[in-house]
């Protein structure tokens, strides 16, 4: 019976870890996506004129993509991070605020890194001279902003929160 038992606590933190896991792979592949977002935009952004009205808008929107991307890397380090503890610790309290902290760490991740991937299509519609697109793309970078800061507030909140558990 023993036996029996410790398998099944076996088995259960194998699918726990899975599910961890999984998560970091939709995580890690919204990261891959901002990755080839930004190779793309690097390898056009030199066809915008220097002349071009957004060329200053342009510019702030690259320091922004900026931080964004290193929001999203942090995030997806924390995130790894997360989903090792969850798998070394036997405390089921502290595993579930590891869970909780890892769900943050990749909205955070997944919010940032499609960040990247809307300012780099303006990058890219921009260079290409696809100006009608334009608005639609501004539209898109202002509603991933507010949701930027949603995501944001939550985790420092739930941060908080946590780390008040342990205080």
């Amino acid at each position: 019976m023993r036996n029996q038992a410790l398998m099944l606590i076996f088995l259960f933190t194998l699918l726990v870890s899975s599910k961890a896991i999984a998560d970091l792979d939709s995580a890690s592949q919204t990261i891959e996506r901002a990755r080839n977002a930004i190779a793309k935009a690097e390898a056009v952004v030199s066809l915008i004129p220097e002349t071009s009205p957004e060329l200053d808008y342009v510019v702030q929107l690259l320091n922004e993509t900026s931080k964004d991307w290193n929001t999203a890397l942090n995030s997806f380090n924390e995130a790894k991070m997360c989903a090792v503890k969850i798998s070394e610790t036997s405390n089921e309290s502290l595993k579930e605020d590891y869970k909780v902290l890892l769900d943050v760490c990749k909205q955070l991740t997944q919010t940032h890194a499609n960040a990247v991937i809307i300012s780099t299509s303006y990058v890219r519609v921009l260079a290409h001279e696809r100006l009608d697109q334009l608005d639609t793309i501004q539209s898109s970078i202002d509603e991933i902003a507010q949701v930027k800061k949603l995501v944001l507030d939550n985790a420092n909140y739930t941060k908080k929160v946590i780390t008040a558990k342990y205080q």
